[in-house]
Order: C-alpha cells, then structure tokens, then sequence
C-alpha cells in the first residue's frame, strides 16, 4: 500500500495508494470527522515517574 503522507509533502501519491483509494474510497463517503480532545502528545509535560 503506498504512503498517504505523500501528498502532504509535495510529491505526487503513489500508484499503490491511488489504486487503494479507488477501491476503498467509497467505504469513508462521507469521510469521517476527526476531532481531537486534550492536549496534542507532542506538546504534553512529561508524565512524573513513579518511584
């Protein structure tokens, strides 16, 4: 299967990941709402060690 991120970083989509979606787009119609709740992991203090 090709790599989504592809796209996102200016190269075109990969032949693999064209046939996928071909397949398998109509399955995500409508696509799904992503929401995110809380703070992204990246940005989170670091958990206290237990001890």
């Amino acid at each position: 299967m090709g790599d989504a991120r592809r796209p996102h970083r200016g190269l075109p989509p990969l032949p693999e990941y064209l046939r996928w979606r071909e397949l398998l787009h109509h399955f995500y119609d409508p696509f799904p709402a992503v929401e995110h709740y809380g703070e992204p992991v990246l940005t989170a203090p670091p958990a206290a060690a237990e001890g």
